[in-house]
């Protein structure tokens, strides 16, 4: 029978000396507990309760334990007659429960415990302190073995011993050096069905020899990747992965399972990245047929090297590649519950705990560092589409940033731990993403004006305490970051622009906030929305346009600031009179240009902006007629939306949405990221959707009022399917 390990309960088993007794101490004077050792408890024998090993343990050469005495006997509560009487007796099994559990601070007349002194000086400590979740007194163990590894923190698994813990204990039956020495493409039995299924393939393993590039479109994909991926991801070790991958391209049946999965994830990433005319150019070959062959190839990689129960940090790089190279494409729902795989694996690879603090080899440390901060934006995404919030609680981890070093600085074998360079370094974008999640994890909460019930002096005191933080956070970027960066640098020139625009949005969304629920928003407010809104709006038009910028529009297309458009269009309609600028026209029309899919796509987000700013659009035009202005031909983009939105099959009365035969929820749906995945501009997502209290009822009618499009998009963020479009 296993036995509890000291620390792992709230009330937490103190050792007292390890079977067998010495002569000694058998000689002293007995000394007796008044309550059973935990041992003889669990055996269900009797106890002598004897210091410090009782008789039967003794015997039995068994460690003897003593938990903390059962607490004393507390005066019952007169009886309460009446309807109270029920309540109270509710209340006081509550108390006793969150007593139990260290939960609920006992008083200072509290008795205390019988036992010896120093027994009670053990037990006195809590399970967990009010000071934080990250210093739990037992915080897991963490098992390395074959560059593997798993993080326990189970009394069962602890109460089995050290010897019983191995990374890869579940994954027997994977061989990780095993090798491709059969060429044959005969399918054999899935070693963890569940990956298959998941990834929609039967449930076999299947050889991909045949579908690894050959050696020279293998380094040009490499080439792709290491120019307009890795500068965004930084999730593998440039100067390692270039062997490996040389390797692999040369020999492709001497890689293991893990390593194949990642280099069929680095093809397949590359060839999404690229346009159509591109692809050609460089590697002689359709883009439609290259992404369809690397997607399969990819997804059976991973199944082959069972994803869902891996502790190969490697499998983990491959998977999250993958997502992000379709989450412009996947189903909202189905994305957020892919990452919510990720964040499982991380966790149970223990990434969530920082290697430093586990005694890992600093290259390592590194490593799992680079790969969870990149999943914690992924999931905040994710949970931000379906209107659900991020996982992964703030306090629920405690691993660092990584270090501000390039690839150069740090390999394998390193025995010290890198030294964090002052200045720019390839991790600069990475870097400067992290400091928006450390922003929100040192808040702990989301912008607390957007819960209920608070006076207006209380919420305008946090309104105000928000927007010095984001003016702090923002001069710390300037002082980290951006004072360092070279503006002819593409990548230092996107850092620059995102940075800004995240601290912008986080100040137009609080804002809004206040305005939402002010029907008459004085004009020096509104004009000051309006700025920040058409500052926000030229970021986005400023990197769309930076031809420099090219290599990232894979990233920059999924992100688009939707609350500044939105206000901007509706001040327009509310006072078209007030708003006779065509330079802003202008701007909207830049937007609808740099983002096509916004007239192409026939989601309901989609055909409500493009009502809205039709709306807004015939708004200013008669009220131009009524100044006596000359009127303009119509822009192209306004006779765009008048044709995308009175299309037949437009509309929006249905609530079922069919799904098409043979749907696969990574190649699009009906609410795609594309459509839903643009929120914030940055993608950390630290600023989340749901910030305003939700409107119940609406329908995607809406025609009186503009504040209704407010109300409209709230629901939207809620549920991208509550408008379905057909």
């Amino acid at each position: 029978m296993s036995e509890t390990t000291p620390g792992t309960g709230p009330s937490q088993p103190v050792p007292i000396a390890p079977a067998p007794a010495s002569k000694a101490s058998m000689d002293s004077p007995e000394e007796h507990m008044s309550y059973a050792c935990v041992t003889c408890t669990k055996r269900k024998v009797k106890c002598d309760k004897l210091l410090p090993v009782c008789s039967t343990c003794r015997r039995g050469k068994l460690t003897c334990e003593y938990n903390e005495g059962p607490a004393p006997r507390k005066r019952k509560r007169k009886p309460v007659a009446g309807p109270d009487a029920d309540v109270y007796e509710r209340l006081e099994r509550a108390e006793a429960l969150l007593r139990e559990n260290n939960l609920l601070p006992e008083t200072e007349g509290a008795s205390k415990s019988s036992g010896p002194p120093s027994v009670s000086a053990s037990l006195s400590t809590p399970f967990y302190t009010s000071k934080s979740f990250l210093d739990p007194p037992n915080p897991g163990k963490l098992v390395e073995e074959r560059g593997k590894t798993r993080y326990i923190y189970s009394n069962l698994w602890q109460n089995l011993g050290e010897h019983n813990f191995h990374p890869s204990s579940d994954e027997e039956d994977d061989d990780p050096q095993e090798s491709h020495e059969s060429a044959t493409l005969q399918p054999t039995p899935a070693a963890d069905p569940f990956s298959a299924a998941f990834l929609a393939f039967g449930s076999s393993a299947t050889n991909l020899l045949s579908l690894h590039p050959s050696y020279e479109v293998a380094m040009e994909l490499w080439k792709v990747y290491v120019e307009q991926i890795d500068p965004l991801v930084k999730l593998i070790h440039v100067p390692s992965a270039v062997t490996t991958l040389r390797r692999g391209a040369a020999n492709p049946s001497t890689v293991s399972k893990a390593t194949e999965a990642l280099l069929f994830a680095l093809y397949h990433f590359s060839v999404t990245v690229m346009d159509p005319e591109e692809c050609q150019k460089r590697l002689g070959m359709p883009k439609s047929k290259l992404t369809a062959t690397y997607y399969d190839a990819l997804r059976q990689a991973l199944v082959n090297a069972n994803f869902l129960r891996t502790t190969d940090i490697m499998v983990l790089q491959a998977y999250l590649l993958f997502l992000l190279s379709v989450r412009n494409t996947c189903d909202p729902h189905t994305f957020w519950i892919c990452t919510g795989i990720a964040v499982r694996l991380a966790q149970r690879m223990g990434l969530h705990r920082d290697g430093e603090d586990q005694g890992l080899k600093p290259f390592v440390v590194q490593m799992r560092r680079r790969v969870f901060w990149q999943i914690l934006p992924l999931d905040g995404l994710a949970g931000q589409l379906c209107g659900t919030g991020m996982s992964v609680a703030p306090d629920s981890f405690n691993t660092k940033q990584p270090t501000n070093i390039n690839d150069s600085d740090m390999w394998p074998d390193m025995t010290e731990p890198p030294q964090a360079r002052i200045g720019a370094t390839e991790l600069i974008f990475c870097l400067a993403r992290t400091e928006f999640g450390r922003f929100l994890q040192r808040r702990n909460n989301p912008p607390v004006p957007f819960l209920t019930g608070l006076s207006e002096r209380v919420e305008d005191e946090l309104v105000a305490d928000w927007e010095r933080q984001l003016d702090e956070l923002e001069t710390e970027m300037e002082t980290k970051y951006l004072r360092f960066c070279d503006f002819a640098d593409p990548l230092h020139n996107l850092v620059g622009l995102m940075a800004r625009t995240a601290a912008n949005s986080g100040r137009l969304r609080i804002r809004l906030s206040q305005a939402k629920k002010t029907p008459n928003l004085p004009d020096e407010e509104r004009k000051d929305l309006w700025i920040l809104a058409e500052k926000i709006i030229d970021y986005d038009i400023a990197a769309q346009q930076n031809y420099n910028l090219k290599r990232f529009f894979w990233h920059l297309q999924a992100f688009f600031q939707w609350d500044a458009l939105i206000w901007i269009l509706n001040e327009i309609w509310r006072d078209p009179a007030g708003h006779q600028d065509d330079e802003i026209w202008d701007k909207i029309e830049k937007v609808f240009v740099n983002h096509p899919h916004m007239t192409t796509q026939r989601r309901a987000l989609h055909m409500a902006l493009g009502e809205l700013t039709l709306r807004s659009w015939d708004a200013y035009r008669t009220t131009q007629l009524s100044l006596g202005k000359s009127l303009q031909m119509e822009p192209a983009f306004i006779q765009v939306l008048r044709s995308f939105v009175t299309k037949p099959g437009s509309s929006r009365s249905s609530s079922v949405v069919v799904p098409q035969q043979n749907y696969n929820p990574f190649q699009g749906g009906q609410d795609s990221l594309s459509d839903m995945g643009s929120f914030n501009m940055i993608d950390a997502a630290w600023f989340v959707n749901d910030m305003a209290p939700g409107v119940n009822g609406m329908t995607g009618d809406v025609n009186q009022n503009p504040a209704d499009w407010w109300g409209f998009l709230d629901l939207l963020n809620r549920d991208p399917n509550a408008v379905p479009v057909s």
